[in-house]
């Protein structure tokens, strides 16, 4: 998975090599987090996110039954915060 958000995010972004990515697969979810180039930041969401909506769809589509979220973020949270979301993520979900 995060291959494919690097694939779709690096020929938009000005600074791709700025790109750094935390990616969390878990039972019920898998939770992805970009951080970006300020320069790059503020072309995203000044498209009216546009971009960032589409990479949310092609990684939901591709996450398959698994949900799937795709946020940018101004620093990558800790790994086991986002593991136990990843694993609690549909657990209320009949």
């Amino acid at each position: 998975m995060q291959a494919l958000v690097e694939h779709l995010l690096a020929p938009v972004l000005r600074h791709p090599a700025s790109l750094r990515l935390q990616v969390v697969e878990g039972e019920a979810a898998t939770i992805i987090e970009a951080v970006v180039h300020a320069d790059d930041r503020d072309a995203l969401e000044d498209d009216g996110e546009r971009t960032l909506r589409a990479v949310r769809t092609v990684v939901s589509a591709a996450a398959g039954r698994t949900r799937a979220t795709f946020e940018l973020v101004d620093e990558l949270s800790d790994p086991a915060t986002l593991a136990a979301a990843a694993a609690d993520d549909g657990a209320g979900e009949a």
